[in-house]
């Protein structure tokens, strides 16, 4: 053979050889790619499967935002001629927002279920991926899978991973694009494409604006700790496969947890059932007893905070497009009502009468040309339910309360202040009709003077503010406070604080109905409760407060040592007052 043979042989062999490993290698980086690809679709036909064995019973309570929800979306994708009769088109998207734990992905599975829809189930953490343009291409294959399989609900569990304000990013980061090109996608979406976006999140004040506007998610739903029917449903759906002792109580049980989510209660009967499980093993086997419940109980807090509850009615008055609704705080300002402040009957009705005119005969006034009020100043010591009335007054008026205490807003500091004022204006000018209350007024509305600039800024905010209710009939500012003379008199003046109303400390006959409220009218009337309120003369409804506690204390102290006959006497509430003196003792009109 000769050389140039040789050399062509070799050449041959190494073109093979290059060949065969090209194609082996596109063949496994085709495979990876692709399997990279579908991994999250299968992933997404595993979520679909598994929503099939979720139902509305699965979910415990929410009786109102399931309604609505089915309403909203199941109604015009599943009844397409009533829905073309009346105009009626599917929403683009949803968002529903609310604490951890309370059952927002399993309320869309469940409709996924009943309406037999489509579900498309994202995490949206499986979307991002380390290589540039793949996030995005696997973004626009998710709609596409969705359009092609319509009619369907996209759900985007977590959506503030994408949907972060864009201008919290810096750099060549991933989010902003995403973000931008999901907005480009919802607006891309057509009535006749039957896709419903859905997305769900726990900090719903870190989305971006952009996606919160009408015409992208057009429904903005609460969903928040269960009220008291839900976590007693939802006790119940968790405790049917438990051996259960007659002992056991679930309304106190409800009692007992309150702010508690849906995982939270879940999770409380897997530990109880858990503590009874383990010691069946040592002792041998019974039922779960009130006791069980009532140990766990005391060693387990909420998840759900306050802090967390003030966010989320924040962005409620912001951006939930409805004002009637599950309020939060529900089990709690559900009792609260006018006849809960003891005494001051004339006050209460005065303020009443006058709210009620503002806010439910404003044509009547218009007709008779009557200037609606623009603010009430209730001045007076510290202690005689100044704030509870204003709540009061709100809770039995059914209208949005927004308040904003003078400590709370001087701790962001002065141009803070100044800020967050502005806040709670618009925030009231969007709600109405509304009431804002102003607590603790003299610390942020004190007397201007030539040496205090940041002072003056705040006060002037104010004045501004009050001035511009003048078109909004349906806004009136209850301001409170126990220093009348600390606060600018630019304030005072009819237009922006119409009525000054001095409360001042109660009277006998308002002492006695005080201890009504606290100790039970039946006890008062055995124990001589007119004798109790002429002791406690110069005492304001706080103190009397405190002398009852005072007085229930004593009598616990005495039950828990073992006299468990023992009742409450007059004794004990002699003794209460002797150690619990007057916070004030005179309440001067100046003051």
């Amino acid at each position: 053979m000769s050389l140039v043979d040789q050399y062509l042989t070799i050449a041959l062999s190494l073109a093979f050889g290059v060949g065969v490993l090209v194609y082996a290698t596109r063949r496994y980086t085709s495979k990876f790619i692709s399997a990279e690809r579908t991994q999250e679709p299968r992933s997404k036909q595993r979520q679909q499967k598994r929503a099939g064995d979720i139902s509305w019973e699965s979910v415990g309570g929410y009786e109102d935002v399931k309604k609505e929800i089915r309403e909203y979306m199941e109604l015009p994708l599943k009844n397409r001629d009533i829905a073309k009769k009346y105009g009626l088109k599917p929403p683009k998207g949803i968002l529903l927002f609310g604490p951890p734990g309370c059952g927002k992905s399993l309320m869309m599975r469940a409709l996924a279920t009943e309406s037999k829809l489509n579900f498309l189930y994202v995490n949206v953490s499986d979307i991002m991926s380390k290589w540039y343009g793949e996030s995005e291409a696997r973004l626009k294959e998710l709609f596409a899978s969705a359009r092609k399989t319509a009619p369907c609900i996209l759900f985007f569990d977590e959506i503030d991973t994408i949907g972060t304000k864009r201008e919290s990013h810096t750099g060549d980061s991933v989010t902003p694009r995403l973000l931008s090109l999901m907005l480009s996608e919802i607006d891309g979406l057509q009535s006749d494409d039957s896709v419903i976006i859905v997305g769900s999140t726990n900090v719903p004040q870190l989305l971006d604006k952009a996606l919160l506007r009408a015409g992208r998610f057009d429904k903005v739903i609460f969903v928040g700790p269960p009220d008291r029917e839900a976590r007693k449903q939802i006790l119940s759906l968790h405790c049917s496969d438990k051996p259960l002792d007659e002992s056991v109580d679930l309304n106190k049980i409800v009692d007992m947890t309150e702010r508690y989510s849906g995982a939270d209660l879940a999770n409380l009967c897997q530990e109880v059932a858990r503590k009874v499980a383990s010691e069946a093993l040592e002792k041998g086997e019974r039922k779960i007893t009130m006791d069980d419940f009532i140990s766990v109980v005391k060693k387990y807090k909420p998840s759900i905070t306050l802090q967390m509850l003030e966010d989320y009615e924040k962005f409620r008055m912001d951006f939930e497009r409805r004002f009637k609704g599950r309020e939060m705080g529900e089990d709690e300002d559900s009792r609260l009502t006018l006849n809960s402040v003891g005494g001051y009957s004339n006050i209460k009705r005065e303020l009443y009468e006058l709210l009620e005119m503002q806010f439910k005969y404003t044509r009547l006034m218009e007709e008779l040309n009557v200037t609606p009020i623009r603010g009430i100043l209730l001045y007076g010591p510290p202690g005689v339910g100044k704030t509870m009335m204003s709540r009061a007054l709100a809770k039995s008026l059914g209208v949005k309360l927004i308040s904003l205490s003078g400590a709370e807003v001087m701790y962001k500091g002065y141009e803070g202040a100044v800020n967050a004022i502005k806040e709670i204006f618009n925030r009231a000018r969007e709600n109405k009709p509304s009431i804002i209350l102003l607590d603790e007024l003299d610390a942020v509305a004190s007397r201007r003077n030539s040496k205090s600039n940041e002072i003056s800024k705040v006060v002037n905010q104010i004045l501004t503010e009050m001035d511009g209710i003048r078109s909004l009939k349906e806004v009136v500012v209850i301001a409170t406070t126990n220093r009348i003379r600390a606060i600018d008199p630019a304030l005072l003046r009819p237009g922006r604080f119409d009525k000054v109303i001095h409360i001042p400390l109660p009277n006998l006959d308002e002492r006695v109905e005080i201890f009504k409220k606290y100790l039970g009218t039946d006890v008062c009337d055995a124990l001589n409760c007119t004798k109790l309120a002429e002791m406690t003369e110069g005492y304001s409804g706080a103190d009397i407060a405190a002398v009852t506690r005072e007085a229930k204390i004593k009598l616990l102290r005495e039950k828990i040592a073992g006299n468990q006959g023992r009742t409450l006497t007059f004794q004990d509430l002699v003794d209460a007052v002797e150690k619990v003196r007057p916070s004030l003792k005179r309440g001067p009109k100046g003051t």
